[in-house]
């Protein structure tokens, strides 16, 4: 599953590359560079078990932003459970702390779902809402949706969607691109 999404952002961001030079010169360095960022790191990932062992081991290794996440998560399911962190029994096989892969799932109330499987279907909602409607309503729908689902507090959701909708709102007033409106509904005219 992650291999589809990662091939999914790699043909979005060749294709905004490439529709980047139909845009003028000082609109189109933003999305060319956005793509063409998002193009490396997607085939470093594609290709990690072929790149040289320095190389593979810079993309490989996973700390990063996430690692506060993933802590307050296990804290949350011992203490729900009443485990503690205690050294493993004897007879249980200890995990590998390199060898060990984390495999998260989003729990939605009817369904349980791989994450990346999850990435994957908003990212292409997200495309195809922004087509309909525009990027600029799509976006802070879009993140209020993935907040939701990930069940972060109200304010958190309502604050990166508003972030969102006002980085959006800057590339139309800024850059004057025109992400305002799309091809079923045109709010662009109560800007």
């Amino acid at each position: 599953m992650e291999h589809g999404l990662l091939v999914m952002f790699l043909g979005v961001a060749v294709y905004m590359f490439i529709e980047s030079y139909t845009f003028g010169e000082r609109a189109a360095a933003f999305p060319r560079f956005t793509a063409g960022a998002t193009i490396v790191g997607a085939l470093l990932l594609l290709f990690r078990s072929y790149l040289p062992g320095p190389v593979q081991k810079l993309v490989v290794e996973s700390d990063g932003a996430f690692d506060d996440v993933a802590d307050e998560e296990l804290v949350e399911s011992d203490d729900a459970t009443g485990e503690t962190d205690a050294e493993p029994e004897p007879d249980e096989p200890a995990a590998d702390a390199e060898t060990a892969t984390e495999t998260r799932y989003v729990d939605l109330k009817w369904l349980t779902m791989h994450g990346s499987q999850f990435t994957a279907i908003i990212s292409l909602l997200f495309v195809v809402v922004s087509y309909l409607i525009g990027m600029l309503w799509a976006a802070p729908l879009f993140v209020a949706t993935y907040l939701g689902v990930l069940r972060r507090p109200w304010y958190t959701v309502v604050g990166l969607s508003v972030i969102a909708f006002l980085l959006a709102y800057s590339f139309v007033l800024v850059l004057g691109i025109g992400i305002d409106g799309g091809v079923v509904l045109d709010l662009g005219r109560f800007l």
